[in-house]
């Protein structure tokens, strides 16, 4: 008889942290986030870490990790900045640094208020920009 018991509420997921990118060619995401994000920071065989804020964004040469040499497919991820006008400054930046323009900045809802844009990167990856105007709901 097990005395392990469930609890009937899941626990609450507080954030998301430590987004990972596997990609065909490890130098040219490099060579794509580093001007944009900042410095890299940490490196090792096979992986570059970029800080972002409180965590990493973490690049994997995808054929040392041990998978097909794809970009990475079917992915996102938020970049939070500290201006509705940081917004738009880095989505001219990312668009200036070849990614592609898929929703230009504009002030809209999606769980709250916020300025946000979209743009995919060179490899694949869509990124969401987004600057909180309202409080998040508790």
């Amino acid at each position: 008889m097990s005395t392990t018991s469930v609890r009937s509420v899941a626990p609450r997921v507080l954030g998301v942290a430590y987004p990972s990118l596997y990609v065909r060619d490890l130098e040219a995401a490099t060579a794509f986030y580093e001007p944009l994000l900042g410095p890299v920071e940490y490196r090792e065989k096979g992986l570059i870490g970029i800080r972002l804020g409180d965590t990493w964004l973490t690049l994997f040469d995808a054929k040392l990790m041990g998978l097909a040499a794809e970009n990475p497919r079917n992915a996102e991820f938020a970049l939070r900045l500290g201006s509705p006008e940081d917004v738009d400054e880095m989505f001219r930046r990312f668009v200036a640094a070849g990614a592609k323009a898929v929703m230009a900045p504009q002030d809209t809802r999606m769980y709250i208020a916020m300025r946000y844009a979209c743009v995919d990167d060179p490899h694949g990856l869509r990124l969401s920009i987004y600057h909180p105007t309202s409080a998040p709901p508790q």
